[in-house]
């Protein structure tokens, strides 16, 4: 019996040692889990370089008339800028349509319409792009220069 009362007491010290040790290790991890959650919410001034930007999209649209046959001018946006066709009235209308995203950098998707509507002999070309700025010009550019 008395080995049993000494091995309780044994058990009871190292239990209690540990349990100091314990609460040690927790209000380190609360401290910096505490540190963690005021970064991530942006309550800290840090002089650290991290720069984040603010993404903004946007609705972009224009139109040109060409003087491009509506049905070679469906075949060559389609191929240049791999768009998929939503809507199809061969020789009076297409309307062409393209969603993609660069995950990495932005959850969002950039969107892009656009329609080909024949006007006697003239092509119209109207398009709306839902991105970023920047996106939107480079996609601008391309369109532009496959429809000439």
């Amino acid at each position: 019996m008395n080995t049993l009362k000494k091995c309780l007491l044994l058990v009871s010290i190292l239990a209690t040692a540990g349990c100091a040790e314990l609460a040690e290790v927790n209000q380190q991890v609360g401290e910096w889990a505490g540190k963690m959650i005021e970064i991530r919410d942006g309550q800290q001034n840090t002089t650290t370089n991290t720069r984040i930007e603010q993404v903004t999209f946007n609705n972009y649209s224009d139109s040109y008339k060409s003087q491009s046959n509506i049905d070679n001018l469906f075949v060559r946006l389609k191929r240049e800028l791999n768009l998929k066709t939503r809507e199809a009235v061969p020789n009076v209308y297409y309307k062409l349509e393209l969603a993609e995203s660069e995950p990495k950098i932005f959850p969002k998707y950039y969107t892009t319409s656009v329609i080909l509507e024949k006007e006697g002999k003239k092509t119209i070309v109207r398009w709306e792009i839902y991105a970023t700025e920047e996106y939107a010009q480079r996609l601008e550019k391309r369109l532009v220069k496959a429809i000439k």
